[in-house]
């Protein structure tokens, strides 16, 4: 085929166009190919040197939109209701008619960064440091640590409670916080996530379980972002006090954002009961004027309620021969001071009874004095008339 031949085939093309709409959409391999594949290398020359009066004809063709290939005929037949598109040439797509003009460009999905129980318990992950495992003599186990995916583990072993989907950090994306509970009798949420290789790494803890909150019940997602943590002031399930702590990322560390940071203090009646031994004076020789006498006297405090009791002191009174006449007794027995200035002695469990013994001087010449003793206690007594005792000191 000449110039000539390929400048009627246009010609052909340009009047198809202008009498029969429908007749434009063909199949691969027609007129709109042909002139597609010819014309492309010849463009630019034809403008130059054939005038505008042969390539209008094309221009127009493609300008409609004719040119893109249609998912339908019935979208074709919309095309060329008769309404001019833009007269600018544009390149020829592929012939394939599949994709429609308004298909929006395809993106790579973002990577999982999700981490599911069996992923997570598969292989070591860094476990932070447990700032307190229920006692001085146990630690949990931290460091690269392979977690356990339940929560029933013993001594040192740390398990998975449960996982939450949360946004942790900074960016827009979710990440993993992980309830771990410790055979101890410790819990700590830790958040995790994934680095660009897939690999799960640790961001840090984000709350902790200590003395003063010595349990966590569960976390959840918290609407603005972090984590919202249940806590409890005991282990013991049928006794818990609980609070919702939430912690979020503040650019450093998971910091408190929400919720009360600390328990009340815990008030349960107990009854105490105070009795005395008959104090045992040390013998004296010779006259009494000028010396002291040795006195010592055993106090047992027992709990006679089913309540752990609060923390308490012994109160004395007794006159000029006890140290400023008023003097609270050591809360152990060779420890000397003041136990107010220390809380007191420790509280006492159910039926659990202690001694305290206590040793002063008096005036050697002194035969008969008489004492009072008083328990005080930072929780309610339910029967007080048990709470104080008279005793005498006897010489013979």
């Amino acid at each position: 085929m000449n110039e000539y031949d390929d400048e009627q085939l246009v010609d052909r093309a340009f009047a198809s166009f202008t009498s029969d709409p429908g007749a434009v959409v063909q199949a691969p391999g027609g007129v709109r190919d042909t002139v597609s594949q010819r014309r492309r290398m010849r463009v630019t020359t034809m403008l130059v040197t054939a005038g505008l009066a042969t390539v209008l004809p094309l221009g127009m063709f493609m300008g409609t939109g004719r040119g893109q290939p249609d998912a339908t005929g019935a979208s074709a037949n919309a095309t060329a209701s008769g309404t001019e598109g833009p007269s600018t040439p544009t390149a020829s797509p592929s012939p394939t008619p599949t994709l429609t003009p308004s298909a929006a460009p395809r993106t790579s999905a973002p990577p999982d960064r999700s981490i599911s129980l069996a992923q997570l318990t598969a292989g070591p992950v860094g476990v932070p440091k447990w700032p307190w495992s229920g006692s001085a003599e146990v630690t949990c186990a931290s460091g690269r640590v392979t977690l356990r995916p339940t929560a029933d583990v013993s001594g040192a072993r740390v398990g998975v409670v449960d996982l939450v989907r949360t946004n942790l950090d900074d960016d827009p994306e979710a990440e993993t916080a992980a309830l771990l509970r410790c055979g101890y009798g410790a819990e700590q949420v830790v958040a995790f996530d994934r680095d660009d290789h897939g690999t799960i790494i640790t961001l840090g803890r984000v709350a902790a379980t200590d003395q003063s909150t010595p349990a966590i019940v569960k976390a959840t997602a918290r609407s603005r972002g972090g984590v919202t943590v249940t806590v409890a002031d005991t282990r013991a399930s049928d006794d818990q006090r609980r609070q919702e702590r939430s912690f979020a990322w503040n650019g450093s560390w998971f910091a408190h954002v929400g919720g009360p940071t600390a328990f009340p203090p815990r008030v349960r009646a107990a009854d105490l009961g105070l009795t005395v031994a008959t104090p045992v004076a040390a013998p004296v020789s010779g006259p009494c004027e000028g010396k002291y006498r040795k006195v010592s006297v055993t106090f047992t405090v027992t709990n006679h309620s089913t309540q752990t009791s609060g923390r308490f002191h012994l109160e004395w009174r007794g006159g000029m021969f006890l140290p400023n006449g008023t003097y609270d007794s050591p809360y152990w027995l060779d420890t000397p001071g003041d136990p107010a200035e220390d809380s007191g002695y420790r509280g006492l469990k159910r039926g659990e009874s202690v001694q305290l013994t206590y040793t002063f001087t008096t005036d050697a010449c002194v035969n008969e004095w008489g004492f009072t003793t008083d328990i005080r206690s930072n929780t309610p007594d339910p029967d007080e008339s048990n709470n104080h005792v008279l005793w005498w000191l006897r010489i013979q």
